[in-house]
């Protein structure tokens, strides 16, 4: 399956959507690299449409959510069971909010 790495806006949040598997780990970091230059309020990691992440991946996830402005949120939205996991198992959950989907909206975990 092919994957997709993509930077938008949304209000005040800067939103980094990834999409799909077998992410080249370079063209997150540069995306997540670009997103944090301009991160003001709130980053939004979109991954609604990937069930996990590559290890380095995670990794870069880690060293973003470093790099925001103190007073700015890391926000990891429509994160699947297997990537929550992963992110559990890097400490991240301490670091960022998670938001997962269920049947009944969004829980955040």
């Amino acid at each position: 399956m092919s994957s997709d790495v993509s930077l938008g806006t949304a209000g005040n949040s800067t939103v980094v959507r990834l999409a799909g598997e077998d992410h080249d780990v370079e063209t997150v970091r540069s995306v997540l690299d670009r997103a944090v230059s301009q991160v003001t309020r709130r980053l939004v990691i979109d991954v609604y449409d990937t069930d996990t992440l590559p290890g380095a991946a995670v990794r870069c996830l880690a060293f973003a959510s470093q790099q925001v402005p103190h007073a700015a949120e890391v926000v990891v939205e429509g994160a699947s069971p297997s990537l929550v996991s992963q992110l559990r198992l890097a400490g991240l959950d301490r670091a960022m909010t998670i938001v997962t989907p269920d049947s009944h909206g969004v829980t955040t975990v």
